[in-house]
């Protein structure tokens, strides 16, 4: 199946996203781009369906998931994003499903539950060729091959640099001010309500491609609502030269 060719507005997005741009050439924002592009996660059920979203985009209250600019891919490999079990499963399309309650149709959700807004999803459906033991949390990625996986411990911080260390406490210092304010159903952040207290979950490794794909995970809430962030980090010799984060949101508390 033939890439597609990413909007020049998308790769402007990228560019302002980098924090070592002076490192990316034209060509590796455009890889980036397109894997970015072209990354699903999601969760695979013990009933052997999937439910799949794009990265680039947040789901649950914040859900702005499309899928007009892609092309399905009639089948994909789905890799957990921990230890256990299989390495990896592969699952056939299904269809689309539009404005469905994932976590109310399928048991033991953990990405997909949101129960206090109860968030109407649009996902891709798969059927896995064999069913997990409980409900796993995974990611795919259509028109690459993923080489490697390296798994992490539940223990494993995710680094994090100046310029993020600086933003994090700013967005405390804010937070706080503003329930102090106002008031708010949910208790002030800390530190460890922003990627300072990112855990590392995966490391992917893609064929013919120069970046390794860091998959790392925090919990977080402002004012009426908490998010599950995933961090994805885009990786070349040890050096983070992108990060994007997806949101997603539950609320109101």
């Amino acid at each position: 199946m033939k890439k597609r060719f990413l909007l020049p507005v998308f790769l402007l997005v990228l560019a302002a996203a980098l924090s070592n741009a002076e490192d990316v050439s034209a060509k590796g924002m455009q890889d980036i781009a397109a894997v970015t592009n072209n990354i699903l996660i999601g969760e695979l059920f013990p009933s052997g369906t999937a439910y799949l979203e794009r990265i680039s985009m947040n789901g649950g209250y914040d859900n702005v998931q499309r899928f007009d600019d892609l092309n399905y891919e009639k089948q994909l490999r789905l890799y957990p994003l921990e230890k256990g079990g299989a390495d990896h499963f592969d699952a056939r399309f299904v269809k689309v499903i539009k404005n469905t309650y994932i976590g109310g149709i399928e048991e033991g959700s953990g990405y997909f539950l949101y129960p206090f807004s109860q968030s109407r999803q649009n996902a891709l459906v798969y059927q896995a060729d064999k069913k997990p033991g409980k409900a796993t949390t995974g990611i795919a990625l259509y028109n690459y091959t993923v080489s490697k996986i390296i798994y992490f411990n539940k223990n494993d911080k995710r680094k994090y640099s100046k310029e993020e260390y600086r933003k994090a406490m700013e967005r405390v210092r804010r937070d706080n001010e503003a329930k102090e304010q106002h008031g708010s159903t949910l208790a002030k952040i800390t530190k460890n309500n922003t990627i300072l207290n990112a855990t590392k979950r995966a490391l992917i490794k893609i064929k013919k491609i120069d970046y390794d794909i860091l998959i790392s995970t925090y919990r977080t809430h402002g004012m009426e609502y908490a998010s599950d962030v995933y961090v994805v980090d885009f990786v070349k010799h040890g050096t983070v030269v992108m990060t994007k984060e997806k949101h997603n949101s539950d609320g109101p508390y």
